[in-house]
């Protein structure tokens, strides 16, 4: 029984450190300038193929927020904070009156598709085609 705590802890311990060791120990104002989001979720997967014209679209809203990438553009956040504390709250300046209103960890929430995906400029509708979905309404079902 012992060995089996030991080989479970073990695993546990080797999964976390990797996932760990990707994040900098110290964020300086010039790489947050120059990165943005990326300055600590670099790697991360980008959201549509490197051809998409939404990509491209994104990344040319998120260029002028200081976010090469154009993470804040849906999910709010400041790209030039040091901290975790500090990138994830409030939003940009420039974002748009009908953009996110503060950082959103997942955009694509139904409670809050008219401030991410819905906003002036982006799939305009698209909440309230949402929000009447068949996942969403249920309708039919006995």
């Amino acid at each position: 029984m012992r060995r089996l705590i030991s080989i479970a802890l073990f695993m546990a311990l080797g999964t976390v450190g990797p996932l760990q060791a990707a994040v900098p120990d110290k964020i300086t104002l010039e790489t947050a300038e120059e990165k943005g989001c990326l300055s600590c979720h670099e790697g991360i997967e980008s959201i549509r193929e490197e051809t998409s014209a939404m990509l491209a679209a994104i990344r040319a809203l998120g260029q002028s927020q200081g976010d090469p990438e154009g993470c804040v553009i849906c999910h709010g956040g400041n790209p030039r904070g040091l901290t975790a504390e500090e990138a994830h709250q409030g939003v940009p300046e420039k974002v748009s009156k009908t953009g996110p209103k503060t950082f959103y960890p997942d955009p694509g929430s139904i409670w809050i598709a008219d401030n991410t995906c819905g906003q002036s400029g982006c799939h305009q509708g698209y909440p309230y085609r949402l929000e009447r979905a068949l996942m969403s309404t249920e309708a039919g079902k006995i």
